[in-house]
Formats: structure tokens, sequence, C-alpha cells
């Protein structure tokens, strides 16, 4: 089962995502944070890393673009899926570019969101 790791400033979106993803049986949620100098630090004191990173583009402290650019040169091998309530956020290009594997819109449906992180 994928190990994931969910990061969003709203406490109710993390366990939304976290509940339809187990709900769906095909994630095991290891590591949640608030910000991404949350989750950065939980990196160094995690014995076991997830396989998949969800981040919330918009997020205080360091947002999900900083959280990309330090996965992307601390964990290359974590799938990132970035997420953001847009539909067509400015930055997804630059997200791709800098190694995103995938982008979630929040107002997407439980099945896609699904769909997507299956990948």
């Amino acid at each position: 089962m994928t190990k994931i790791a969910v990061v969003d400033d709203h406490p109710l979106m993390r366990k939304a995502f976290i509940d339809l993803l187990t709900a769906a049986n095909i994630c095991l949620c290891i590591m949640e944070a608030s910000n991404g100098q949350e989750i950065i630090d939980a990196f160094s004191w995690f014995t076991e890393l997830p396989d998949m990173i969800l981040v919330d583009i918009a997020m205080p402290i360091k947002n999900g673009l900083e959280v990309l650019k330090w996965l992307q040169q601390n964990h290359p091998d974590i799938k990132v899926i970035m997420m953001s309530l847009y539909p067509y956020h400015e930055s997804i290009t630059e997200m791709l570019a800098l190694g995103a594997d995938e982008y979630i819109c929040k107002s997407q449906s439980p099945q896609e969101i699904i769909a997507t992180v299956s990948l």
C-alpha cells in the first residue's frame, strides 16, 4: 500500500483527503502537517518516509513550491502531488517544471482525486 503524507494548513481539508484515500484503500497516511516547515522538520525524525506527498500550494511559513523544491533536492524519489482550490493556478506550469508529478484541484470530485492519486 502506498504510504502518503498530506500537507495542508486547513485541518478539515487534511482530514478529508486522508479519510477519502484511506476509505478507498489505496493509501496509508503516515505523516501530516499544517505547513511546509512542519513537514520538512518531520522528515528529520520520522523513521519511515512516504512514497507520495500531497502538498497544498498556499500555506503559511513555507508554501507548497518551497516544499517541492526541498523534496526535489533531498528526496527526489518521493512522488509529489500539488493541490489548490483554484483549477487554473498561475504556478501549475512552474510546479510541473520543478518536478511535481500531478496537480489536484480541491474542487474535483472524490473519484477524480482517487484516480489521480492512484496513478
